[in-house]
């Protein structure tokens, strides 16, 4: 039995539709379409797309304003899944989903970090942030075993194109 909800179809619709904007060069409706997505999921969400369409349209404040909500959610998601990864220990999927959930925190933090103020007066904040993030990747993708470590190959790239 598979549960959908009307607010993950209208999610996606939005989230569609503003990728399909900013595509077509349209980044006024594409930043409409992915606030409404947003809006409708208590989850991670498209914060990083339209935060980057925000710094675009030279505002910074609202881009320092997604960031932030994206990097709350995103760590309220990690908490979520380090929950279930408990309630299964050894299977290799909660440990992927975890640390693909580190990873995408340490992508927001670094991503504050690159902000024109260069992440104000939270900037030692948002870079221990990264690298914790990172470390923590590294060490859920190094307890997989070798017939699971293929599985973690994206993970390990994704953390090793942040430690550049």
């Amino acid at each position: 039995v598979v549960s959908i909800r009307v607010s993950d179809i209208d999610y996606d619709y939005y989230r569609l539709w503003g990728g399909d904007l900013m595509r077509r060069g349209e980044p006024a409706e594409a930043i409409d379409r992915y606030e409404r997505a947003n809006r409708l999921t208590p989850g991670p969400a498209r914060h990083a797309k339209l935060a980057r369409l925000y710094l675009d349209a030279g505002r910074p404040d609202d881009a320092r304003r997604v960031y932030e909500d994206g990097l709350r959610r995103q760590r309220a998601a990690l908490e979520a899944a380090r929950r279930a990864q408990r309630k299964q220990p050894g299977a290799w999927a909660p440990i992927l989903t975890v640390g693909d959930h580190h990873v995408r925190v340490a992508e927001l933090c670094d991503a504050l970090t690159r902000l024109p103020d260069g992440g104000g007066d939270k900037a030692a904040e948002y870079a221990t942030c990264r690298s914790a993030g990172l470390e923590d990747a590294s060490d859920l993708i190094s307890t997989l075993g070798e017939a699971e470590a293929w599985r973690a190959r994206a993970l390990e790239r994704r953390v090793a194109g942040l430690r550049r």
